[in-house]
């Protein structure tokens, strides 16, 4: 394969690279207009505020309300990007048809026995949006309850977000979002007539629980600045302006949830913010009985919980079990019930998840040192356990709950970085385990011609810091491959070393795909994520910094050959270490990046602001998260000094990062840079915060990001 990677990057090398149309193209100067502030004593200036629209909810699905001169400067940047981004296109077609050659042509899930169906879905050949199907539970023929496709029809950013099939299975709720935007509208088919009901509702978010009688819906309602933070029941065939509230949450900071139980009889409501959650619990049966409090509101304790009869299996972070233990109480019992011990915590296993099962407890571990993943099984009756085996290696494991409690079935998926997902029954009795499914890659894939490992850098203060790596046994380690470092390190997120075949159009071509896995996110469990947060936040930074640093010394790859990559909290990442060591990156890649971190946390109208004060701090009412903040926030902190090329992609009807993050910060980076690097900001008019919502809709973004990055890190070759 080594005269095909040749012949690759020699194509590459008589392409004009982006940077080098620069000349040809030069980019929009936006106009300074500085605003200055106070806060805490210190004034701070930003030239950019501006860009920021008067009316940003209204701008999330007309995007032609914003302000002429916003308008107007967006339309340069994106003549700009286009221009810029031009000579990569048949780069970017090569790779999203490589892309489309790895689709699954078997791309339907394995069916989910509920009541007196198998639930599963599919995808017709060549369709972009799935159908929802079931089939009776003893053979029969295949009902097609819905087709996404044809409620997308010409939207290319519609999306069905979640599904609730009625305790009787006569009717299907449905969430979806037209445009990326997160304000999903529910609806409910009738399964006999195929039509929908006339009850509409606006602005959900998450999944929609059915009450046992099939007469109550209940669901969480959107709000713009809170996040989430009402619960409400709708009785079928009546107004929404008569639906009932249910729960509301007050306290700054706190969002709510709503998810349902494997029993059926119960559903939760979490309260939580990043650090601490409390649960109640509201009775399906007695669907218009209010809910109650099952466990107390401490900070930094969080719970999970499952009902077994009269029992609530309880797992917390509390009582200084900081790799999580799991517990029980009576049902019945009010938040300050005392909870007994089931397993106990242990300093070298972190408990990911518990699931109850009529017969068996099953909990998913994650050894800290090795970073490796088990299954625990533990039968009820006589509490023998036992553990499910995988084989040695960084990987992917992860339990399918199911829809029923009473089955002596487990079914869970194993993959890695260069294995695809195989998806297995497991009997918990016999310990028989039965291959279902293995993900297809119709193009070919023999994962014998990769290796992946997971290796360790020593941070700045000796923290050992983990990092995944997927390479070709062929790569060389001499310092001349390029290699792509994902980053994210924020909310105790866990970046997995998961199976992605657009990954391989990059290992392919001799890049290494890495992932560190810095502090502020979950890999080593709540203390973890806490070294990565709140006045601990710069040791995610320093971390992936120390990843970058160790991964050149050890000869995976050497300076100018790194892309930096970060999404959302990973692109505050992105930002930050572009600031402390643009020296070291081949080029930058930021998408929808939370950058201008202090004004958005100085913002209490905005929706990332009150729910990110557990994670960031409070900037508003305390001087020192202030003064932390400040330090690193990667819009305040943008330097006169060279900087990598870098691409920033972003929404305008994003919900979570506004738009005019990543507009202000590619502005002040193209006005304090000394080099002559390309800043390219590529904004897309709908998407959201997640984009695409197609199988092939979001290759030519993933394409895009691609090809700009090669180019960059080809140079000399």
């Amino acid at each position: 394969m080594r005269p095909l990677f040749f012949c690759l990057f020699a194509a590459l090398a008589v392409v004009p690279l982006a940077g080098e149309a620069r000349d040809a193209a030069p980019p929009p100067v936006a106009a300074r207009k500085p605003l200055t502030t106070t806060h805490h004593g210190v004034q701070i200036t930003d030239d950019y505020a501006w860009m920021r629209t008067a009316r940003p909810e209204a701008v999330l699905s007309k995007p032609d309300l914003l302000e002429p001169a916003i308008k107007r400067h967006l339309a340069d940047e994106k003549r700009y990007a286009t221009k810029l981004l031009a000579p990569n296109a048949p780069l970017e077609a090569q790779i999203v048809a490589e892309m489309k050659a790895r689709a699954s042509v078997e791309a339907d899930t394995v069916p989910e026995n509920f009541g007196p169906y198998a639930y599963y879905s599919r995808y017709a050949p060549g369709a972009e949006r799935k159908l929802h199907c079931r089939r009776p539970r003893d053979g029969g023929p295949e009902q097609i309850l819905l087709d996404e496709n044809v409620l997308a029809g010409k939207r290319r950013d519609f999306s069905v977000d979640e599904t609730a099939i009625s305790p009787d299975h006569k009717l299907f709720a449905y969430t979806f979002d037209v445009d990326g935007s997160e304000r999903n509208t529910l609806r409910i088919r009738d399964l006999a007539t195929g039509r929908d009901l006339a009850d509409t509702l606006l602005d959900v978010r998450g999944t929609p629980i059915w009450s046992t009688d099939g007469s109550f819906i209940f669901y969480v309602r959107r709000d713009p600045a809170k996040w989430a933070s009402t619960v409400w029941r709708h009785k079928l065939g009546t107004p929404p302006s008569q639906d009932a509230l249910v729960y509301e949450e007050r306290e700054e900071g706190f969002s709510v949830g709503l998810s349902g139980t494997l029993s059926n009889r119960f559903a939760f409501i979490e309260i939580a913010d990043f650090s601490t959650t409390q649960l109640a619990l509201i009775d399906l049966g007695a669907p218009e009985a209010s809910p109650r409090m099952l466990t107390p509101r401490s900070p930094g304790v969080k719970f999970g919980a499952a009902d077994l009869g009269d029992r609530l299996i309880v797992s917390t972070n509390g009582s200084g079990a900081a790799t999580w233990k799991v517990t029980e109480r009576p049902l019945a019992g009010g938040p300050d019930a005392p909870l007994a011990d089931l397993i106990a915590s242990r300093p070298d296993r972190l408990i990911q998840s518990v699931i109850v099962y009529r017969q068996h407890l099953v909990r998913l571990e994650r050894d800290l040192e090795k970073g490796q993943q088990q299954i625990v099984v533990r039968r009820w009756a006589d509490g023998q356990e036992h553990t499910i085996a995988f084989p040695e290696g960084p990987a992917r494991i992860e339990i399918l709950p199911g829809e029923e409690q009473d089955t002596t079935t487990l079914r869970f998926t194993y993959e890695t970085m260069a294995q695809p997902r195989q998806t297995f029954d497991y009997d918990m009795e016999t310990r028989a385990r039965v291959l279902r499914k293995v993900r297809d890659v119709p193009s070919g894939h023999d994962p014998a011609m990769y290796v992946t490992q997971r290796i360790e850098a020593t941070a700045k203060d000796g923290t050992k810091v983990p990092v995944s790596l997927l390479m070709r046994k062929d790569t060389p380690r001499d310092g001349s491959a390029a290699l792509w470092l994902l980053g994210y390190g924020a909310y105790g997120d866990v970046d997995q070393p998961e199976f992605v075949p657009g990954r391989l159009s990059l290992v392919d071509r001799g890049m290494i795909y890495a992932i560190a896995h810095v502090r502020g996110g979950g890999d080593k469990g709540e203390a973890w994520h806490d070294a990565g947060r709140l006045r601990n936040k710069m040791n995610t930074f320093t971390d992936y910094i120390a990843v970058v640093e160790h991964l050149i010394g050890e000869g995976y790859t050497s300076k100018g050959k790194v892309v930096g990559y970060g999404a959302s909290a990973g692109g505050t990442l992105m930002g930050a270490v572009a600031n402390m060591r643009p020296d070291l990156f081949g080029a930058i890649i930021a998408e929808v990046p939370f950058v201008d971190v202090l004004n958005t946390m100085l913002d209490r109208s905005l929706p990332l602001t009150e729910s990110g004060f557990s994670e960031f701090g409070n900037p508003i009412d305390s001087a020192d998260d202030f003064a932390v903040m400040r330090a690193y926030s990667p819009y305040d902190n943008v330097q006169r000094q060279a900087y990598p090329p870098m691409l920033v992609e972003q929404s305008l009807n994003d919900s979570r990062v506004p738009y005019w993050e990543a507009t202000k910060w590619v502005a002040k980076l193209r006005a304090m840079k000394t080099d002559s690097n390309p800043v390219i900001l590529w904004m897309k008019d709908a998407g959201g915060h997640s984009g695409g919502s197609g199988r092939f809709d979001g290759l030519a973004d993933i394409a895009k990001v691609y090809a700009f990055a090669l180019k960059s890190v080809s140079k000399g070759t």
